[in-house]
């Protein structure tokens, strides 16, 4: 579960006009970090329960940490539970959290699945949380899931919840929802809304539920994210201009 950020892929703005690139992200660094904190932030301020206060992450990787100040930007959280197959991946994220003032430690995948806010981040092929583990109205962010056949939950669970999507095709190629639906045991009607509607208010307040927001990542969300680390960058001095063109 834990190990190297598996990331790949480059975000380049660019200044055509100039004919220079102004900014080259690599996606291992601040620009995936920020896109998957940003997406998971988003969706927990809008699905997860007011009052939720325990967050349980599977996996204790980079993105463990990042799913950690994300909901913790948007919900007063006050106890971690961390699983990992790895021993020393799951004490120093322990130790990181304890360290941020968080009552932080070690657990199951039930111990996991018991908390108001669950947060996967593996690249499971089979599932890990199990459905009858989840109480109801909990808020899962499925982000593990980023190619065909990975799935970190139990499709019972999917079922029974609501579930929230950023995009229909990417998440049937790739999202958490991808093995159900190849399997036929799940289909678009199922989905309850996607979070664009959601934060739009354009669908039901789905609260009360428990909610699973798959999160595959969008193109739009990666530009966003870039160009405003970009400007973060030159306001604070940040960064150096590379000159690719000679002009």
């Amino acid at each position: 579960m834990a190990g190297a950020p598996e990331f790949d892929g480059t975000r380049i703005i660019s200044e055509s006009c100039v004919r220079r690139i102004s900014d080259v992200a690599e996606a291992v660094d601040a620009v995936e970090e920020a896109f998957c904190r940003y997406a998971a932030g988003v969706a927990t301020r809008h699905l997860a329960p007011a009052d939720a206060s325990t967050l349980g992450i599977v996996g204790a990787g980079e993105q463990a940490r990042t799913q950690l100040a994300a909901v913790a930007t948007v919900r007063d959280i006050e106890r971690v539970v961390v699983t990992d197959l790895d021993d020393a991946a799951a004490a120093a994220f322990v130790d990181h959290a304890a360290e941020a003032g968080f009552d932080a430690q070690r657990g199951s995948p039930q111990d996991v699945a018991a908390c108001e806010i669950v947060s996967t981040t593996t690249p499971s092929r089979e599932p890990i949380l199990q459905a009858g583990w989840i109480p109801g109205g909990t808020h899962v962010n499925a982000m593990g899931a980023d190619a065909a056949g990975k799935q970190e939950l139990d499709p019972a669970l999917l079922e029974r919840a609501a579930v929230v999507i950023d995009d229909w095709e990417q998440c049937v190629h790739s999202g958490e929802i991808n093995v159900p639906v190849a399997r036929e045991g799940f289909t678009r009607e199922d989905v309850a809304a996607e979070i664009g509607d959601v934060v739009a208010g354009e669908s039901e307040d789905l609260r009360a539920r428990t909610t699973v927001f798959d999160s595959t990542g969008l193109a739009i969300q990666d530009i966003a994210t870039a160009r405003r680390l970009y400007e973060t960058a030159v306001d604070e001095g940040e960064g150096k201009l590379v000159e690719i063109v000679g002009g």
